[in-house]
């Protein structure tokens, strides 16, 4: 867990100004005593060389052999990105930097991107003079039927179909990103292969919203993620854990089961907190370049502080989010019937299907402010109440007391001790 006031101190030493999108601080006019916590400020420092760091990892994976035992001469690579990975050119420089060096010598090597990650060019920058004619870089088509393979029927019945590529290859390294246990949309490191590359019914049955954090939607979703990688044979996997911003702080390689077992405890330790009390008012701040300014994320945000806000509590999302509502998210304009549009939302999944549950629910229970870049009528039509001036944030605060400052809310796991007492806004006898 994180150190409260360790915590506490690091805000104050940093004159309570809180950073969200690019290069964005938002100063509070807020003094000690109406501070509750600030949290989601990594302690550790960040990489400072993620490609050599990557391809350490490699080096010396966890219960896993190195690479060059692992496989043979012309062994077919698959290499199975996630979206939610940071810095994926450097990621990838990294992974091809460790193909290249003898004795390995791969036949093809196959760079999959998972659907949402864009095509980025600069991509083709990672890979080595070496590899220059083995590389190929593709983003995962759920809907392309030539492009899928049937892997296996698992236990429960269901036929899983699978991105070609990765059941054609001879050694698949899935890439993606640890967050702590009960994180929306988080299936552990096995969803960085599934569902992420299947077809599209199945995609669309793990993109309906479950039900609640610990439902049972959610441990079957992550059993049956274990048992596709397992048919797979994806037991090398990459696992990053993600710091401020586009930073990374840690690269974790090797068997899954390992990673996963060893990643946990520092995630934890990294963006997990624990609050003394509910805070009347949770400003969460949504650092990051493009690929952290997202609908998505927004949810993850707005997810963690209603974790820790007060039953008609505030809480004010800060971002530099411009991207249109998807399916899901749109039909949170005018809405009038809560439970009927959280139905509706459940019939069509979507990728921004959890993420409009979410805020949908948050706003059944908190008045919830955005300061975004869309325009303020689309977002006051969504429920929220928008900000335009970054300078409105202070006063919110002021009108809800105590308050919670939560830094990089999307990776952020805030709770609220279970032996608290409420106190009443404005008791400083509960702010530690």
């Amino acid at each position: 867990m994180g150190d409260f006031s360790e915590q506490i101190t690091l805000a104050l030493l940093q004159d309570m100004k809180l950073r969200y999108g690019t290069e964005r601080e938002l100063s509070l006019d807020l003094s000690e005593s109406e501070i509750l916590a600030v949290c989601g400020m990594p302690q550790a420092e960040p990489l400072d060389d993620t490609v050599a760091a990557v391809a350490a990892s490699l080096v010396d994976p966890l219960d896993f052999p190195p690479l060059a035992e692992a496989s043979v001469p012309g062994d077919r690579f698959a290499v199975a990105i996630h979206r939610s990975v940071p810095q994926k050119r450097l990621v990838l420089a990294g992974i091809l930097q460790s193909l290249a060096i003898p004795p390995l010598d791969p036949g093809a090597i196959d760079v999959l991107l998972a659907p949402g990650s864009g095509d980025d060019p600069r991509l083709q920058d990672a890979i080595p003079d070496p590899l220059k004619e083995r590389v190929t870089i593709g983003v995962h088509d759920p809907d392309e039927v030539e492009e899928l393979a049937y892997l296996a029927t698992t236990q429960d019945g269901k036929a899983v179909h699978i991105n070609r590529k990765l059941t054609d290859a001879d050694v698949v390294i899935t890439v993606g990103c640890i967050r702590p246990t009960g994180t929306t949309g988080y299936a552990n490191a096995h969803g960085g292969v599934f569902p992420a590359f299947a077809d599209s019914e199945m995609r669309n049955r793990f993109l309906a919203p479950a039900t609640g954090l610990e439902s049972r939607e959610n441990h079957l979703r992550s059993r049956e993620a274990d048992e596709v990688a397992w048919l797979l044979g994806a037991r090398l996997t990459i696992q990053m854990i993600p710091g401020a911003g586009d930073d990374m702080l840690k690269v974790v390689a090797g068997d899954v089961d390992s990673v996963i077992e060893h990643g946990r405890g520092l995630s934890g330790q990294v963006w997990e907190s624990t609050l003394p009390q509910e805070a009347a008012c949770v400003v969460a701040a949504i650092q990051g370049g493009a690929t952290q300014q997202t609908w998505e994320n927004v949810g993850r945000a707005v997810e963690a502080a209603a974790r820790i806000v007060k039953d008609n509590g505030a809480i004010v999302v800060c971002s530099e989010l411009d991207e249109p509502p998807g399916r899901a998210m749109g039909q949170l304009i005018g809405v009038r019937d809560e439970e009927e549009t959280a139905r509706e939302i459940a019939k069509q999944p979507s990728s921004d299907a959890e993420a409009a549950t979410q805020v949908l629910a948050a706003l059944g229970r908190a008045h919830v402010y955005l300061l975004s870049k869309l325009d303020p009528g689309l977002v006051e039509d969504m429920g929220f109440v928008p900000v335009t001036d970054p300078d409105e944030v202070s006063n919110v605060c002021k009108r809800h007391l105590p308050c919670a400052l939560l830094a990089n809310a999307q990776h952020a796991r805030p709770s609220v001790s279970t032996d608290s007492v409420s106190a009443s806004p404005g008791d400083e006898n509960a702010i530690l």
